[in-house]
């Protein structure tokens, strides 16, 4: 399991480590901080209770979910599409939260351009958003 931090810090979005490099079939983790100090929030981010992380990939998204399938140590794992509402999660607004989205196992090889958006989750309101990119070798 990979897993990469996207940190919401002041006035911006950071992730770590950028850019992702993977290997085919490697599970990746997105751990969602909130590390932003109170007195640092912006206009839109002091009226939010609720932040919603969205993970968006304009084409097709590398990723499948890998479910086990059988009993014991012997069972396959069974890999689904994931769908766009897989790729949020909503946590509460306050210093130092934290959340996760499971994209699951890397499926496609290349650069994949993708997008992180970070909204108010009652308004919908943009807070922060970033275009990176996932290698996946």
């Amino acid at each position: 399991m990979v897993e990469v931090m996207i940190i919401l810090e002041k006035g911006a979005i950071r992730i770590k480590p950028d850019p992702i490099e993977l290997n085919l079939y490697d599970e990746l983790e997105f751990l969602l901080i909130q590390d932003v100090k109170r007195k640092d929030f912006s206009k839109e981010l002091a009226k939010a209770k609720k932040l919603k992380w969205k993970i968006i990939f304009e084409n097709e998204i590398p990723f499948a979910k890998a479910t086990p399938q059988g009993t014991g140590g012997g069972g396959q794992l069974i890999l689904t599409k994931l769908q766009a509402e897989e790729l949020e999660q909503v946590t509460n607004m306050k210093e130092g939260e934290r959340g996760k989205i499971k994209l699951g196992v890397a499926m496609q090889r290349g650069e994949h351009k993708y997008g992180i958006e970070i909204v108010d989750a009652e308004t919908n309101e943009n807070i922060e958003d970033i275009d990176p990119i996932i290698i996946i070798k």
